[in-house]
């Protein structure tokens, strides 16, 4: 999960609009969820669905999973999501869920189905060797539920009543990427499996909302791991090259040593273009790339010493 700035990018007009279906059906949500009784049924939410709104989120996040990062333009479709629930809550079955929110465009995000739709999933945990990863990866194994769904926990179990502004009184569990900076909160270890792990305090404490993203986006189930696994392979084989030609120009004297620093930086250039937003995993990427900028700048300081 990285942080994406929403202003980049203009409402879709077609929620923005004072004649667009996003405001036309609010006000159809509005009437329908005052009638006495009420309905049952949540309203049937359309507008948020519109090309606009789905190209508009394309772009933003650059087609890929707001929560995950996955590439979904490769082999998967995209849900519209709403972070906050347009038609209930899981953890309160007595809130009709953010229905005036349903078209807000700062309320949608686009979503793999993995990490919207809730079914079983098999995770991996930071421990797990790369065999025991492939042999989870193909069992049945014991599953547990992951995927949003509907679920919205918040930190101190309080919730927004109709067309209150939810961001004056709430405190959200889940990570919001274009309201809050992920880096915040989630960690990447340097470890052999590619999981995501929460940010822990001075006291030992794991960051809540980061606990809670991770279970309910399922950001550790094992297919996802394992995708972030490839790509990092990759990464780190470009790295230890990189620290090789570095290594070996350190004990150059002559004009070659020159030569080999440049290849050297030239490689780590090209790192940062892989850890563009625009690319799959760029997050974890990113970790791995500082960490790494961080020990080549330790060697050519002990260089100059």
């Amino acid at each position: 999960m990285r942080y994406v700035d929403r202003s980049t990018r203009p409402a879709p007009e077609s929620l923005s609009a004072a004649d667009g279906g996003g405001l036309k059906e609010y006000a159809k949500a509005k009437a329908y969820y005052a009638k006495v009784p009420p309905h049952k049924k949540a309203y049937p939410f359309k507008a948020y669905k519109a090309d606009d709104v789905a190209l508009a989120l394309r772009n933003l996040f650059h087609g890929k999973c707001a929560y995950c990062e996955l590439r979904y333009e490769g082999g998967q479709p995209m849900d519209v999501e709403h972070y906050r629930p347009k038609g209930g809550i899981q953890e309160r079955d007595d809130h009709r869920g953010y229905w005036w929110l349903a078209a807000d465009w700062n309320n949608l995000l686009p979503s793999c189905i993995d990490c919207n739709r809730r079914r079983g999933q098999i995770s991996a945990d930071a421990v797990m060797t790369l065999a025991q990863l492939e042999a989870a990866f193909a069992s049945i194994g014991d599953t547990e539920p992951g995927g949003k769904q509907d679920a919205f926990p918040t930190l101190d179990g309080v919730w927004a009543d109709p067309e209150i502004d939810p961001n004056t009184i709430e405190s959200p569990a889940l990570i919001d990427p274009t309201r809050t900076d992920p880096k915040n909160h989630l960690h990447w270890p340097q470890a052999d499996v590619s999981v995501v792990l929460p940010v822990v305090d001075l006291l030992g404490s794991e960051c809540p909302r980061a606990t809670a993203s991770i279970l309910i986006y399922a950001l550790n189930r094992i297919g996802l791991v394992q995708s972030r696994l490839e790509i990092r392979q990759s990464f780190d084989a470009q790295i230890r090259l990189i620290r090789e030609v570095a290594t070996a120009a350190m004990e150059l004297v002559d004009p070659r040593r020159e030569i080999f620093m440049k290849i050297a930086e030239d490689g780590i250039l090209s790192l940062r273009r892989q850890t563009g937003i625009e690319h799959a995993f760029s997050a974890m990427l990113s970790a791995r790339l500082e960490a790494f900028e961080a020990e080549f700048s330790t060697l050519l300081e002990a260089e100059l010493i």
